[in-house]
């Protein structure tokens, strides 16, 4: 996409995490993802959101950004999350997994 897979793994995709995208409560994981964070004060550039796979924005109540720090452990803690139950995951007959485990 663009340059911005330039050097990336084979298969990985790119993840923006900024304002506006789909929400993270609903977002599938890629196997292979690449997490793209800006500063708390500016974001991403407009052109970084766009040459990215996926646009997925954070969960708040009382902030409009989170500091870096935050905002990737918050990333990678649905990730694992999610891989620990089952969400979003293929199963055999093709069918997306819902988290619940059945």
């Amino acid at each position: 996409r663009g340059g911005m897979g330039y050097g990336c793994p084979r298969g990985s995709q790119l993840v923006a995490i900024e304002m506006g995208g789909e929400p993270l409560e609903t977002f599938v994981h890629p196997e292979r993802a690449i997490y793209i964070l800006g500063s708390e004060d500016t974001g991403l550039a407009d052109s970084i959101v766009q040459a990215a796979h996926h646009h997925v924005a954070l969960p708040s109540v009382r902030y409009e950004s989170y500091n870096v720090a935050m905002a990737g452990s918050i990333v990678l803690y649905d990730r694992l999350a999610k891989q620990a139950t089952g969400y979003g995951r293929r199963e055999k007959n093709g069918k997306k997994g819902t988290g619940s485990g059945h």
